[in-house]
């Protein structure tokens, strides 16, 4: 069912379902590093767009807006551990530095 309540934006729930669809689609990707890669890239969209919209009204001190971050930020940060492991358990990698830049700029922006 379609929710319009408590919406500001009244095409979000639009941007949901396609978020859900491309977290499905990622069950198509080969290899775990990449499905990995893939989550966190659209997890780090859906925040940024999140950030941007602002798609939930401000009733009850922005309630609803902050939980989905809260809730995107949750999905998103074992999804960058998990990858940031990978990167250093793998020796063959030379990005050691790269990836810790990301991490720790996607914690301080």
């Amino acid at each position: 069912a379609i929710q319009l309540n408590g919406y500001a934006v009244w095409w979000w729930e639009a941007v949901i379902y396609l978020r859900k669809l491309g977290f499905l689609l990622l069950e198509l990707v080969p290899g775990s590093k990449s499905k990995i890669f893939c989550f966190t890239v659209c997890c780090l969209a859906a925040l940024h767009a999140q950030e941007i919209y602002r798609p939930f009204d401000d009733r009850q001190g922005d309630l609803l807006n902050r939980i989905e971050r809260y809730q995107l930020w949750s999905t998103l940060t074992p999804s960058l551990m998990t990858l940031l492991a990978l990167e250093l358990d793998d020796p063959r990698t030379s990005n050691r530095s790269l990836w810790s830049a990301i991490v720790v700029l996607c914690f301080v922006s």
